[in-house]
């Protein structure tokens, strides 16, 4: 059974311009749809740093990683895998399959990048925590935090009866633009607002 459909002259022209030899309007569609079907079906591609054994391998010592996830519509989602249980018996695509990327297929994933992040010194100086504090915060991977190291002012905002409840982050006009556009509440003039509080250790950094 058909079905009538209306499209606009600017969609037909574009349909036209995929079509095949002779093919119909009805043929070009259904090649259209079954290209978009089979993408959904391929299996999101697992991108460990800097390989699957080193990975696992930190990712058992240092147990934190750092998870990308990669959507069809050109977003990402950031986010950090607390990994304390797992040992040299886990099976490690096992956890990612049932876990950070169940239900990939609604969720549009397409991509995963894994990397092990760093363990902090526990020194004063060390800065490795705030760090990655702020990448989350600001929808960043911690390399791109590092890369802004040096190229923002931090200040604190405070609630009208002065209590502290987050920070500002004013960045540099030598920031790197194509890691600055990846910050969805930033400012024209550089400026963001963080409104999570620092644990009580970052708060007397």
């Amino acid at each position: 059974m058909s079905k009538d459909i209306a499209v606009s002259d600017s969609v037909f022209e574009r349909l036209a311009a995929r079509a095949v030899g002779f093919d119909t309007p009805d043929q070009v569609i259904q090649r259209l749809l079954d290209e978009v079907e089979f993408k959904q079906e391929i299996k999101p591609l697992l991108l460990f740093i800097p390989s699957e054994k080193a990975f696992k391998e930190k990712l058992i010592a240092d147990k934190r990683a750092e998870i990308t996830l990669h959507k069809i519509d050109g977003s990402r989602e950031i986010t950090v895998w607390n990994a304390g249980r797992f040992n040299q018996e886990s099976n490690l695509r096992a956890n990612l399959w049932s876990g950070y990327l169940r239900n990939w297929k609604e969720k549009g994933i397409i991509k995963a990048e894994l990397e092990v992040l760093p363990r902090g010194l526990n020194t004063p100086d060390d800065e490795t925590e705030l760090t990655i504090w702020h990448a989350q915060n600001l929808g960043l991977r911690y390399t791109e935090m590092l890369e802004l190291e040096g190229m923002f002012e931090v200040n604190h905002l405070e609630t009208h009866s002065g209590l502290p409840n987050g920070i500002s982050l004013t960045f540099y006009d030598e920031a790197p633009r194509d890691i600055l556009s990846k910050i969805s509440d930033l400012r024209n003039d550089n400026y963001v607002e963080i409104y999570d509080m620092y644990h009580d250790d970052e708060n007397n950094k």
